[in-house]
Parts: structure tokens; C-alpha cells; sequence
């Protein structure tokens, strides 16, 4: 069963990956430096997006994403769809 990327489920997703709350984020919050993530925990989130909602991330897709709305526009999330 395939789950929809929701807004509320990424975040939480994240939270997890982080091991804490995570503060507002706007499609301009860089995930690296508001987060104070590294290259790994980027890894992490993105392999548990692809189990989760059953999809496959490139290489291309991976080294592109610098941004909360990259990640959005990666996983068919809408801008509009984002609460703080």
C-alpha cells in the first residue's frame, strides 16, 4: 500500500529522522543549515520517502535538493498544502 506525501506526514517524518521537533519550515528553509543536518541524515530522509510512499529518488533528484521546497516539488507536494 502506498501512502500520499502529505505536509504534516514529512514533517514528522523528518522529526524522526532528527530525533526532535522541528521548527516552521517554508519552501525556502534550507534543510541542511535550519536543521543542522548533515549529508547522511539527508540520505536517511530520503530513503525512508521512497519506502514510505513507494517511489524512487534519482541521483540527479538527490544532488539537486537543497531546499523544504525541493523536497515538496520532489514528493508531489503542493506549496499551497504547507502549514508552519
Amino acid at each position: 500500500m502506498t501512502i500520499t506525501p502529505t505536509d504534516s506526514d514529512l514533517r514528522q517524518m523528518i522529526a524522526s529522522i532528527v530525533r526532535r521537533e522541528i521548527g516552521p519550515l517554508t519552501p525556502e528553509t534550507n534543510l541542511q543549515d535550519a536543521l543542522y543536518i548533515d549529508s547522511l541524515d539527508v540520505l536517511r530522509l530520503l530513503a525512508a520517502a521512497e519506502r514510505r510512499y513507494g517511489i524512487y529518488i534519482t541521483d540527479e533528484e538527490m544532488v539537486e535538493l537543497r531546499c523544504y521546497g525541493d523536497l515538496l516539488e520532489l514528493l508531489g507536494i503542493e506549496v499551497g498544502e504547507t502549514v508552519s
